[in-house]
């Protein structure tokens, strides 16, 4: 497998934000409501109409092609802003 044409990009977008682990009582609930825009670069390893799968980090065997990657994300691409190439 190789990576899509090894690209590398920065894409931002918005995330969710995580909720917490113990009960609240809503009416003593202080905390804005807010989401994230956060900024990701990354080999893209995958894409389709719907998502982009980027990597931190990736291996391409000089031999066999085959690819090996950590640090990965896939990231609906209803929550991207905006997504630049690095060259």
């Amino acid at each position: 497998m190789k990576t899509e044409n090894n690209r590398l990009v920065e894409i931002q977008w918005i995330d969710s934000r995580g909720g917490y682990s113990e009960w609240q009582f809503l009416n003593e609930f202080k905390d804005e409501l807010t989401v994230y825009t956060v900024r990701s670069v990354g080999y893209v390893l995958r894409e389709d109409d719907e998502i982009i799968h980027i990597a931190a980090h990736v291996h391409i065997d000089p031999n066999d092609g085959e690819v090996v990657f950590c640090g990965d994300i896939q990231i609906p691409k209803v929550s991207i802003q905006d997504m630049w190439d690095i060259e």
